[in-house]
């Protein structure tokens, strides 16, 4: 006789993790002109907690642009100290963000992570940390009996959700088929993936959804604070159900843009409405729309146990598959900012002026000496050991001021405060998080489309689930 399947537990929690600092600016977009002078949208971490026996698993997806290793290493300090009791450890807890551009800097302890803040702010630190915490812990201590469903499904191409910000890009690899600049909205994955849990009696307790699209609906105009087009969603969700907790998480959101129309004005690619607001409402009700529909017909999954791993990976000097490489015995370097990054995107302007014809002309000049066209603007994981423009010795520090950001970095450079120190984290954690036939990938960076297709099957066999989840943005950035 089969034993019966052990009952599964789930509770939900949110708080709110709304700080800032004055005239600090918000972290996304890369400029210190982008400051923050209120709250337009409130910013939230929710969990999810699901227990099967003496497994437990949790969730947590905080309304900020990433998590850095310091609101990680905080967070499991935290937990271990004052709520030793409910046995939470780094391979059982996932923490991720929403990846908004209009939330508040200041909480990495990584240089370069901080550097439009500008500057590192406890506030907002103790915000993000103590609001995870307190949400994991709630979401662990609610748990009820309660049933988890999963439903998946193709955000209408008719929808104007989504559009592959790279397309150019994404038509270079091998793999794919090729589009048009008129058909970038079928550049992207469109697939949502929703897991909601419900009680024994049937009432809806909440969800997790995962999609992928920037929560960049909100451009750098913006002074106020806002939990962009994920946050709306979430919100709009819980609007119609008291009690109920709607998780909007990222996907392989990497070139995903809600971005499509080109305005002249701003000269700038924007959303559906001129008003970036508008259009952060449209796009979360359009995604809360569809995560409803899916919700509504899930179907129930049979949750046999629940587990984690994490390790930590030194990604400055990984070994690169042949097949992606081009030749084998490729490995990675340690991490060097383009110069297309201080370059911008078509949805707003980088942080330095001028960038983009110094990188067309770079970029003609290494492609003369047939070298990696990319030119590197920053070698970010050599510290002052790098070199700016692949030219000037950062300790030398010979470099127009002739931006807030250089003049920033050649004030802190000149104290002697960063010593030999990387700028960004090289070592960051993988996690994989199983719940059932759902396993949950968490990568401390952004997978782009093709990035998130590959991993999810590669994984998909090995694991022998019917759900692989890429999120990005999670433990780390």
């Amino acid at each position: 006789m089969k034993a019966a399947d052990p009952q599964t537990f789930v509770g939900f929690a949110k708080v709110d993790i709304t700080a800032w600092e004055p005239e600090m600016a918000m972290m996304g977009w890369g400029r210190m002109d982008n400051r923050i002078a209120g709250v337009h949208e409130p910013l939230h971490a929710r969990a999810m907690a699901v227990g099967v026996g003496d497994r437990l698993v949790v969730y947590c997806c905080i309304e900020l642009m990433a998590v850095s290793l310091a609101i990680r290493t905080a967070v499991f300090d935290r937990l271990r100290r004052d709520h030793g009791e409910l046995g939470l450890d780094a391979h059982r807890v996932m923490l991720t963000a929403t990846h908004t551009h209009s939330g508040p800097s200041g909480y990495s302890h990584y240089f370069f992570l901080n550097l439009n803040g500008p500057g590192f702010s406890p506030p907002v630190l103790e915000a993000a940390v103590s609001g995870a915490v307190a949400a994991i812990v709630a979401a662990v201590r609610g748990r009820v009996p309660a049933v988890l469903a999963v439903a998946t499904g193709e955000m209408p191409l008719g929808e104007p959700v989504v559009f592959n910000r790279s397309w150019f890009a994404y038509n270079l690899n091998e793999d794919v088929e090729p589009v048009t600049a008129e058909r970038r909205d079928e550049a992207v994955d469109r697939t949502m993936t929703v897991l909601e849990a419900r009680a024994s009696d049937g009432t809806p307790l909440g969800c997790v959804s995962w999609f992928s699209v920037h929560c960049t609906s909100v451009h750098s105009e913006n002074d106020r604070l806002h939990s962009d087009n994920k946050g709306i969603a979430a919100s709009t969700m819980e609007a119609f159900r008291p009690g109920y907790v709607a998780i909007h998480a990222q996907e392989a959101a990497g070139d995903a843009t809600p971005n499509y129309r080109f305005h002249r004005g701003r000269h700038k690619v924007v959303g559906r409405f001129d008003d970036d607001y508008a259009s952060a409402e449209y796009n979360g009700n359009q995604q809360a729309r569809f995560a409803t529909t899916l919700a509504r017909r899930a179907s129930d999954i049979v949750v046999p146990a629940v587990d984690g791993m994490a390790v930590h990976v030194d990604f400055s000097d990984i070994e690169a598959s042949a097949k992606y490489a081009g030749r084998a015995g490729a490995r990675t370097t340690g991490g060097v900012l383009g110069l297309s990054m201080a370059e911008g995107t078509a949805e707003g302007p980088g942080p330095l002026l001028g960038a983009r014809a110094l990188n067309r002309a770079l970029t003609r000049r290494s492609a003369r000496r047939r070298e990696d066209p990319k030119v590197p603007m920053l070698e970010v994981g050599r510290g002052l050991d790098g070199r700016f423009l692949g030219m000037f010795s950062l300790r030398a520090m010979k470099i127009p001021a002739l931006e807030d950001t250089i003049r920033y970095v050649k004030r802190i450079v000149g104290r002697g405060e960063m010593k030999g120190q990387p700028w960004i984290p090289q070592i960051l954690p993988l996690q994989l998080l199983r719940i059932g036939p759902v396993l949950i990938v968490g990568v401390p960076f952004e997978l782009t489309t093709v990035a998130g297709r590959r991993l999810r099957a590669a994984l998909r066999p090995l694991f022998d689930v019917e759900h692989v989840i890429a999120n990005s943005y999670a433990n780390g950035y």
